[in-house]
């Protein structure tokens, strides 16, 4: 996880706090360490989280299938659209490529 956020530039990104935090949670763990802490997994869990949700928003993918999904709660009662993974990408997609001029809302 962290590689991928350096990768990505989003590992400067996060706090200092979180970023020595992690390290420090990696470097014990390498040193065949086991964490036990409850409050400690749940800030784990939480800097985790942070990750993912930056590294997926940086997905094209991933926001247009927020689009799509966004499009189908909104103008399914009109439309009757189905459900189907692909089509809600694709359909973010398109919204995506769409003009601000000609996207109507």
């Amino acid at each position: 996880m962290k590689r991928k956020a350096v990768r990505m530039g989003i590992w400067w990104r996060m706090q200092p706090l979180r970023r020595a935090l992690l390290d420090a949670v990696i470097m014990f763990l390498r040193r065949g360490g086991v964490v036990r802490a409850v409050r400690l997994i749940n800030m784990i869990k939480e800097i985790v989280q942070e990750l993912l949700t930056y590294i997926l928003s940086r997905k094209v993918v991933f926001v247009a299938y927020l689009v799509g999904r966004e499009l189908i709660r909104k103008f399914s009662g009109y439309l009757g659209i189905v459900g189907d993974v692909k089509y809600i990408i694709h359909l973010g997609i398109q919204w995506l490529n769409t003009p601000l001029i000609y996207r109507g809302l």
